[in-house]
Protein backbone atom coordinates (compact mmCIF):
# COMPACT_ATOMS: atom_id res chain seq x y z
CA UNK A 1 0.00 0.00 0.00
CA UNK A 2 2.37 2.58 1.25
CA UNK A 3 4.84 3.57 4.14
CA UNK A 4 2.13 5.80 5.87
CA UNK A 5 -0.32 3.27 5.18
CA UNK A 6 0.91 -0.11 6.32
CA UNK A 7 1.84 2.23 9.73
CA UNK A 8 -1.48 4.13 9.87
CA UNK A 9 -3.45 1.58 12.29
CA UNK A 10 0.28 1.48 14.62
CA UNK A 11 0.79 5.10 14.66
CA UNK A 12 -2.71 5.72 16.01
CA UNK A 13 -2.83 3.55 18.54
CA UNK A 14 0.21 4.58 19.74
CA UNK A 15 -0.62 8.06 19.61
CA UNK A 16 1.92 8.61 17.02
CA UNK A 17 -0.44 11.36 15.53
CA UNK A 18 -0.69 13.86 17.46
CA UNK A 19 -3.04 16.82 16.90
CA UNK A 20 -1.49 20.66 16.95
CA UNK A 21 -4.17 23.71 17.86
CA UNK A 22 -3.13 26.37 16.34
CA UNK A 23 -4.63 29.32 17.73
CA UNK A 24 -7.50 31.80 15.78
CA UNK A 25 -6.95 35.45 16.75
CA UNK A 26 -9.47 38.22 16.07
CA UNK A 27 -6.99 41.36 14.35
CA UNK A 28 -8.75 44.41 16.18
CA UNK A 29 -9.20 42.96 19.35
CA UNK A 30 -6.39 40.36 19.95
CA UNK A 31 -8.89 37.89 21.18
CA UNK A 32 -9.16 34.59 21.26
CA UNK A 33 -12.06 33.12 19.33
CA UNK A 34 -10.95 29.56 18.01
CA UNK A 35 -8.78 26.83 16.94
CA UNK A 36 -7.76 24.69 13.99
CA UNK A 37 -6.93 21.45 14.81
CA UNK A 38 -3.71 19.99 12.81
CA UNK A 39 -2.49 16.48 12.77
CA UNK A 40 0.96 16.20 12.87
CA UNK A 41 2.52 12.35 12.59
CA UNK A 42 5.12 12.03 15.45
CA UNK A 43 6.95 8.98 14.07
CA UNK A 44 9.50 6.96 16.25
CA UNK A 45 11.98 6.47 13.14
CA UNK A 46 11.21 9.34 10.98
CA UNK A 47 10.52 12.28 13.25
CA UNK A 48 7.58 14.77 12.36
CA UNK A 49 5.84 14.26 8.89
CA UNK A 50 4.08 16.63 7.80
CA UNK A 51 0.44 16.11 6.58
CA UNK A 52 1.02 16.85 2.72
CA UNK A 53 3.49 13.69 2.99
CA UNK A 54 0.91 11.12 4.87
CA UNK A 55 -3.07 12.22 3.68
CA UNK A 56 -2.19 12.13 -0.24
CA UNK A 57 -1.31 8.69 0.28
CA UNK A 58 -4.00 8.10 2.72
CA UNK A 59 -6.67 9.51 0.58
CA UNK A 60 -5.08 7.19 -2.46
CA UNK A 61 -5.89 3.94 -0.45
CA UNK A 62 -8.67 5.30 0.80
CA UNK A 63 -8.28 5.08 4.51
CA UNK A 64 -8.16 8.81 5.60
CA UNK A 65 -11.47 8.43 7.16
CA UNK A 66 -9.46 6.20 10.05
CA UNK A 67 -7.05 8.95 10.25
CA UNK A 68 -10.29 11.73 10.40
CA UNK A 69 -12.48 9.65 13.07
CA UNK A 70 -9.16 9.51 14.93
CA UNK A 71 -8.73 13.20 14.88
CA UNK A 72 -12.25 13.94 15.57
CA UNK A 73 -12.18 11.93 18.73
CA UNK A 74 -8.99 13.60 20.10
CA UNK A 75 -10.58 16.68 19.54
CA UNK A 76 -13.80 15.65 21.73
CA UNK A 77 -11.75 13.81 24.42
CA UNK A 78 -9.70 16.85 24.62
CA UNK A 79 -12.57 18.86 24.92
CA UNK A 80 -13.92 17.47 27.60
CA UNK A 81 -10.65 17.08 29.51
CA UNK A 82 -10.56 21.10 29.07
CA UNK A 83 -14.08 21.67 30.34
CA UNK A 84 -13.65 19.29 33.37
CA UNK A 85 -10.62 21.30 33.92
CA UNK A 86 -12.48 24.48 34.36
CA UNK A 87 -11.22 26.00 30.79
CA UNK A 88 -12.79 28.24 28.68
CA UNK A 89 -14.37 26.37 25.78
CA UNK A 90 -13.85 28.21 21.89
CA UNK A 91 -14.81 26.29 18.27
CA UNK A 92 -12.01 24.00 16.76
CA UNK A 93 -12.31 23.75 12.71
CA UNK A 94 -10.87 20.64 11.46
CA UNK A 95 -10.63 18.90 8.28
CA UNK A 96 -12.48 16.07 6.77
CA UNK A 97 -11.54 14.72 3.03
CA UNK A 98 -14.23 14.31 0.62
CA UNK A 99 -13.51 10.60 0.96
CA UNK A 100 -15.18 10.33 4.63
CA UNK A 101 -18.54 10.94 2.92
CA UNK A 102 -18.61 7.49 1.25
CA UNK A 103 -15.97 5.32 2.91
CA UNK A 104 -17.94 5.62 6.24
CA UNK A 105 -20.69 7.57 7.66
CA UNK A 106 -19.18 9.84 9.19
CA UNK A 107 -22.44 12.23 9.87
CA UNK A 108 -22.78 9.36 12.20
CA UNK A 109 -19.27 9.16 13.52
CA UNK A 110 -19.38 12.84 14.71
CA UNK A 111 -22.70 12.71 16.32
CA UNK A 112 -21.97 9.85 18.10
CA UNK A 113 -18.60 11.47 19.21
CA UNK A 114 -20.27 14.28 20.86
CA UNK A 115 -22.83 12.30 22.59
CA UNK A 116 -19.57 10.03 23.89
CA UNK A 117 -17.55 13.14 25.13
CA UNK A 118 -20.87 15.45 25.77
CA UNK A 119 -19.34 18.38 23.85
CA UNK A 120 -21.92 20.84 22.00
CA UNK A 121 -22.21 21.02 18.74
CA UNK A 122 -21.73 24.42 18.12
CA UNK A 123 -17.88 23.64 19.39
CA UNK A 124 -17.22 22.71 15.62
CA UNK A 125 -16.41 23.87 12.68
CA UNK A 126 -15.74 21.45 9.97
CA UNK A 127 -14.32 21.95 6.97
CA UNK A 128 -13.36 20.01 3.37
CA UNK A 129 -9.90 19.69 2.22
CA UNK A 130 -9.28 21.49 -0.99
CA UNK A 131 -9.16 18.07 -2.44
CA UNK A 132 -12.62 18.30 -2.85
CA UNK A 133 -13.11 21.11 -4.82
CA UNK A 134 -10.38 19.74 -7.11
CA UNK A 135 -12.41 16.63 -7.89
CA UNK A 136 -15.42 18.04 -8.27
CA UNK A 137 -15.06 21.21 -10.63
CA UNK A 138 -18.45 20.81 -12.04
CA UNK A 139 -20.34 21.47 -9.01
CA UNK A 140 -18.62 24.70 -8.28
CA UNK A 141 -18.52 25.99 -12.01
CA UNK A 142 -22.18 25.90 -11.98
Amino acid sequence: MGIFSDRLENAIKNNYIKIYYQPVVRTLSGKLCGFVALARWDDPEFGIIGPDLFIPELEQNKIIHKLDCYVIDEICRNYKVQSENGFSMVPVSFNLSRLDFTLCDIFSFIEDTIKKYNVPRDLFIIEITETMLQKDDYHINR
